[in-house]
């Protein structure tokens, strides 16, 4: 409930106006919210990769605009293995009995935190935003709390005088009440009410939910987060929720929403149908819907004066305008993770930063590919337009396949020879994609079949696999041990401290009752990481593995009746079993031994003749057993040949269809080269054709003049010869 001004001015060692201050000062020193620039660029960043969106990488007019996605190809591929790490085992965080009277009280606990979390509240959901928080934007944050809010439960009955006030007794609320029939008793008839009541059922429940990074801030040394000094939340509500919460409304009335913040720039980049740029659509409307701010400090102060500092829960106004609430809280209502810590920080490094610059450095590979393929295709030409048309350029423009292009005289197009690309691009990408699995664990051969992966040998794919499998465990346990763990106790505290009526649900296929007000605090829990469905397989090996080794003991020592093996130690071996297979509630198809009568009678000893009967039917049915092993391992070579086959026949395929795309990359290259050859030598044919024409024209003018000489000289001869002499002799 709203805290009482009277008892802040007289109960607290700061007044009010103190109070703000120490929390502004706490908030703007802190690292989140809008006081930490680079660390809100590199999230907005993030996002915007994620979402295929990379502004500091403008494409060009007329070039490539593709983009690569690598940031959301690596977290979409490992987001399915951690959430399936926490779901597969159920006994992955398990809380640690004190003693070995406390084992059981210890796993009912277990099972019930796990119940609050997975079905009480949506853990799958839960689970999924943190953890896809964390691998974008260096952390995910949950956060925990308890809501009062009782929940009742109305129904009918018929009781006597003395049954309505055994109701009362129990503390049910009766609500309606009408008489009923009499009923004859010992001593005549009874008088009968129809009462309709109303029962709580419970008292308030956990709820949990993720927040957005950026909404989050924590102070500078803050390390372990349950251990920070300071630490805040920021969220945005309606005014209908604050005031139904029993906040002042004046105070209420006075709450505003910034929408200019670095955080807010983040929440935008977030979108993907623009959801934040409508805000102010929500401010403009009825004041009860209109979206205010507020603030959760929670801040260890000694507001008391005692000598030791305590957490305080204080809400306030987007800038400590004012304080709505304050209340002392027994822990840090937080639980966060990170999936590549920095030792001795709170914020680590996201799989996103890990991925970025392999993402800019594939798009820059990939624009590069097919610009240099939109070239090849469309190559730039060089025009004389002495030899042009009109109607030459939009012939050119007009790039259809067989259409002419018209020109005054050949020679007048010639193509721009572009200086081909001096290195490998798709080698170029597959060195990159080979660093970005180093980097980040996420390898392709473990996401499904790989068309390169075909010639590696079995053991080779294993070991990657393994590899990715180590990073993604460790990644996992970062979490488990973080923020899985500090949301395990902290719903533990939380029910221990606030549940007061007992709760019965399903529990190992049993129905049990449960009173969360009767455990003790828990302070250690022992984190087993679930393998997944990957997993299941080796451990299925090794069970089968040790099962055979425990059977050999029952046959060396003659039976269950110990001293190394018991049928309790059997029925914990079929209930590993179980859970590897997935199977729920064991005990359905196997009796657990610690169940049964201790009083029952022992069955007789079999006679001479039952045991030799026996005898013969284990060795026929070792006989059989022998038999459809020699077949089951006849089976596995059997397929393993044929799997080897076909890997070769495959591997074989690919070598022939490799071989095909080589030989046709050559033939186009020499056809290209070809085909430049010939246009150059038409070019130089050309050239030296006009040059023997021009010389050619030159010696006809040339042998011209000297025939047009010669002839005057003979024909001046000829007049000068003939008979008779000149007409001037």
């Amino acid at each position: 409930m709203p805290y009482s001004e009277d008892a802040l001015r007289e109960g607290l060692a700061y007044d009010e106006d103190e109070i703000k201050y120490i929390l502004r000062a706490e908030r703007e020193a802190s690292v989140g919210f809008d006081y930490d620039a680079e660390l809100n660029g590199e999230r907005e960043q993030a996002l915007n990769y994620f979402k295929g969106l990379m502004p500091d990488m403008p494409a060009g007019e007329n070039r490539s605009k593709v983009v690569s996605t690598d940031v959301a190809d690596a977290i979409e591929q490992a987001l399915p293995d951690l959430i399936d790490i926490f779901l597969a085992g159920e006994d992955g965080m398990t809380f640690q009995a004190t003693g070995a009277e406390d084992e059981d009280l210890a796993k009912q606990e277990t099972d019930y935190v796990r119940h609050v979390v997975f079905q009480q509240n949506r853990g799958f959901n839960l689970l999924y935003t943190a953890i896809k928080d964390a691998l974008l934007l260096k952390i995910g944050v949950w956060k925990f709390y308890w809501d009062g809010e009782p929940e009742f439960q109305e129904y009918e009955t018929t009781v006597d005088e003395m049954g309505l006030q055994e109701l009362e007794q129990l503390g049910v609320e009766v609500i309606g009440i009408e008489p009923g029939q009499p009923m004859m008793g010992e001593q005549g008839p009874i008088e009968t009410f129809n009462v309709t009541a109303r029962k709580m059922v419970r008292n308030g429940k956990v709820c949990i939910s993720a927040i957005p990074p950026e909404d989050f801030t924590v102070s500078t040394d803050t390390v372990v987060l349950p251990d920070t000094p300071y630490c805040a939340y920021r969220r945005r509500v309606r005014v209908q929720e604050l005031l139904s919460d029993g906040y002042d409304p004046e105070k209420v009335s006075t709450l505003r929403a910034d929408e200019t913040s670095g955080a807010e720039v983040v929440g935008q980049a977030r979108d993907l149908a623009h959801e934040r740029e409508d805000l102010e659509l929500h401010n403009a409307a009825v004041e009860e819907l209109r979206l205010v701010e507020v603030i959760e400090h929670y801040i260890r102060l000694d507001l008391e004066g005692t000598g030791r500092p305590q957490i305080w829960r204080i809400v306030t106004g987007n800038n400590e305008e004012c304080i709505l609430d304050m209340e002392k809280r027994a822990r840090i209502e937080f639980a966060a993770i990170t999936p590549y810590p920095q030792t001795h920080r709170f914020y680590g490094m996201s799989l996103a930063d890990k991925q970025m610059e392999i993402q800019r450095v594939k798009t820059a590979l990939n624009r590069m590919l097919l610009d240099s393929g939109y070239f090849a295709q469309n190559q730039r030409l060089e025009m004389d337009m002495s030899k042009a048309l009109p109607e030459t350029i939009p012939a050119l423009l007009d790039n259809q396949p067989g259409r002419p292009v018209p020109v005054k005289m050949a020679g007048a197009i010639n193509p721009i020879q572009t200086a081909p690309i001096s290195f490998d691009i798709l080698a170029a990408l597959e060195y990159t994609n080979t660093s970005a699995e180093l980097r980040s664990g996420v390898m392709r051969h473990t996401q499904g079949i790989d068309p390169d992966s075909l010639h590696d040998t079995k053991g080779g794919a294993q070991i990657q696999m393994n590899a990715s499998q180590k990073r993604m465990r460790l990644m996992a346990r970062q979490f488990a041990e973080g923020g899985v763990r500090d949301l395990f106790l902290g719903v533990h505290d939380l029910l221990r401290s606030n549940a007061t009526i007992a709760d019965t649900i399903r529990l190992r296929n049993q129905w049990v009752q449960v009173d969360p007000s009767a455990w003790s605090r828990r302070k250690d829990v022992t984190i087993d990481i679930g393998i997944g469905s990957g997993g299941r397989e080796e451990k299925l090996m090794k069970l089968n593995l040790f099962s055979e080794r425990i059977a050999q003991l029952v046959e060396l020592q003659g039976g269950l009746n110990g001293p190394l093996v018991t049928a309790q130690n059997v029925y914990a071996l079929v209930d590993m079993f179980a859970g590897a297979l997935g199977i729920k509630s064991p005990e359905r198809f196997v009796t657990d031994p610690s169940q049964q009568d201790p009083n029952a009678q022992a069955p007789e000893e079999p006679s001479p003749e039952m045991l030799k009967v026996q005898g013969e039917m284990e060795m026929a049915k070792a006989k059989l057993e022998l038999q459809a092993a020699e077949a089951q391992q006849k089976m596995q070579l059997d397929q393993q040949r044929a799997e080897f086959e076909a890997q070769m026949q495959a591997a074989k395929i690919q070598a022939e269809q490799q071989a095909l795309r080589e030989r046709a990359a050559l033939e186009a290259q020499l056809a290209r080269d070809k085909a430049g050859a010939e246009l150059q030598l038409a070019r130089e044919k050309m050239a030296n054709e006009l040059i023997l024409a021009r010389e050619r024209q030159a010696m006809e003018a040339e042998i011209g003049a000297f025939k047009a000489q010669a002839g005057a000289e003979n024909k001046a001869t000829m007049s000068t010869n003939r008979p008779g002499g000149s007409l001037a002799e």
